[in-house]
């Protein structure tokens, strides 16, 4: 990893403390522990890979060195724990305004996290939850892919690099600062007036397409995703059903058009 993006992003006005790793199981399992030893908000912690990343699930997070961005952040935010749901869309969100600043390409957010340019993935997020010692923080995981997606990629990962969609080499520093950036202005959003379902719209994906939803512990439905509540959850008109069903978790499949 560059020795530069260290004082790149620690030049960032909001930015507390940068940790930079060769290599760690998690850039979220280290932001997590340096969270419940009393770190500040907006401590990012930073990998050139990872052996263990992981995405929404405890799904894997393919993480090959020097290729792409892992990052994590701790944040420390007032909003009540039980509101804090939409939280993950709104970090996708950031993603998506990331993406667009440094490629021009305006993505498309697959609800609730994942990133896409001509359907497919270029980033995705994991928040997790922090509750020690009566202090409350959320790790805020992304993975961004930078460089072109090689021959060496696991058959299952359907990804396309920012280098690619921008068709000009994109640094992990430049990828790093447009996305903490936003990431911040959407946070302060976020803490303002909670989540906005119109911003999610400027990004369309999932709302207005047919898609399958497979909620954790429950039954696949097949309908039309409509809209989506200040709650983040995603409405659907179920096919067969008079009344929409609102889906707060699970795995969206988006039909072909």
């Amino acid at each position: 990893m560059s020795a530069s993006l260290t004082t790149v992003l620690a030049a960032l006005r909001f930015v507390a403390t940068v940790e930079e790793l060769e290599h760690c199981n998690s850039t979220n399992d280290v932001a997590r522990a340096r969270a419940e030893a009393g770190a500040p908000a907006w401590t990012v912690v930073l990998a050139e890979a990872q052996t263990a990343g992981r995405g929404r699930a405890g799904r894997a997070w393919w993480s090959p060195p020097g290729a792409h961005l892992y990052v994590s952040v701790v944040l420390r935010p007032t909003t009540p724990p039980e509101r804090l749901a939409p939280l993950t869309l709104q970090v996708a969100l950031a993603m998506a305004d990331a993406v667009l600043e440094v490629t021009g390409v305006r993505p498309t957010v697959k609800w609730p996290n994942d990133v896409l340019v001509a359907g497919r993935k270029v980033g995705g997020a994991l928040t997790e939850l922090v509750s020690h010692a009566q202090a409350t923080a959320v790790i805020v995981g992304v993975g961004l892919d930078v460089a072109p997606i090689g021959a060496d990629a696991p058959p299952d990962v359907h990804a396309i690099g920012l280098s690619t969609v921008a068709g000009r080499t994109v640094t992990r520093a430049e990828a790093a600062v447009a996305l903490l950036t936003a990431l911040h202005r959407r946070v302060g959003e976020f803490a303002q007036r909670g989540f906005d379902p119109a911003d999610w719209r400027a990004f369309p994906s999932t709302v207005g397409h047919r898609v399958t939803v497979h909620p954790p512990g429950a039954p696949a439905i097949t309908g039309l995703a409509l809209d989506l509540r200040s709650d983040g959850a995603l409405l659907v008109h179920v096919d067969g059903a008079a009344e929409l069903v609102a889906v707060t978790a699970g795995d969206v499949t988006l039909e072909a058009s």
